[in-house]
């Protein structure tokens, strides 16, 4: 019987490290995913030298919602600043606002860009 354990201790052990490991999103993310968001389908990640936020349910030329990301927020919302402008993203239910101009946001969303463009932090390329 002790021989029993011996043998099928060091398995049970192995096998639930495994299992512990594995990544539950349904988009699975990348080497150079900085920070992935719900599911997995939206995330910002290194695509060569820029930071780009993403739609990784969008494998073609579309995937790329942002480009050189600078600063963003995480929350069922994400804020982004980047290229583009101003880019707000509701990941529950996916949708996607973009605008160069922050009046089109409505005042909430305007006082969370403002707060995130003060703020100190900027991603480092």
């Amino acid at each position: 019987m002790k021989r029993l354990y011996r043998i099928a201790f060091p398995f049970l052990f192995i096998s639930l490290l495994f299992c512990s490991c594995q990544n539950n999103l349904k988009y699975p993310t990348g080497k150079d995913t900085i920070q992935a968001f719900g599911d997995g389908r939206f995330n910002i990640a290194y695509v060569g030298d820029e930071v780009m936020l993403c739609d990784s349910a969008d494998p073609g030329p579309g995937a790329a919602i942002e480009r050189d990301v600078k600063k963003f927020t995480e929350s069922p919302i994400v804020y982004t600043i980047g290229e583009k402008g101003y880019t707000r993203v509701n990941v529950i239910t996916g949708s996607i606002k973009q605008s160069k101009f922050l009046e089109e946001f409505d005042e909430d969303d305007q006082e969370i860009f403002r707060q995130l463009k003060q703020s100190e932090s900027r991603l480092e390329k």
